[in-house]
Parts: C-alpha cells; structure tokens; sequence
C-alpha cells in the first residue's frame, strides 16, 4: 500500500539508528527512502509509529530507496493487516 510515514531504522551490528520515510507497506515487506546507502542482506530493525517494530532484511537496495523483508509470524502479519486497514481509514 503507498504511503509516506516517518520512521526509524536500527541497525544491530552497528548500534545505529536512522530516520526513514515508508512509503510502501505490506504484510511481507516495505519500501524504506532513507538517504544512506543500504546493502542487501543487512539486518534491520525498523520502528513504524502506529504500526509495530519489524526485524527483517534488505532485499533490494539502490541510491534512492530500499526493500525491506519482515521477518515475522502469520499473527504478526494478521495484526500488520489490520494496522495498514486502520491506517486507510484515516486518510
């Protein structure tokens, strides 16, 4: 689903932590904007206000955006779903 929600991103082998702009959601995955180069295969937390906090992995990366794979279970996704409804009906 397109949107465009601030976040965050924490890296765990690094100890950082970055801001980021959402601007895809899905039950597997997101679309991360976040100015800093990301690698596929890195390990990432990523923090979504109204949401939840997602662990998961780059999949796709280029200059200008990423693709983040979540790690999660089937009730995670479930709740997520739930989230992205609520989430469109306040727009």
């Amino acid at each position: 689903m397109p949107i465009a929600l601030a976040g965050k991103w924490f890296f765990p082998a690094a100890d950082t932590e970055r801001d980021c702009i959402v601007t895809d959601i899905s039950l597997g995955g997101a679309t991360l904007q976040c100015g800093f180069d990301l690698t596929v295969g890195t390990e990432l937390v990523l923090y979504l206000d109204g949401f939840d906090r997602f662990a998961g992995s780059i999949v796709r990366a280029d200059a200008e955006e990423a693709g983040m794979r979540f790690n999660c279970s089937e009730a995670k996704r479930e709740r997520t779903a739930e989230n992205i409804v609520y989430y469109l009906s306040g727009i």
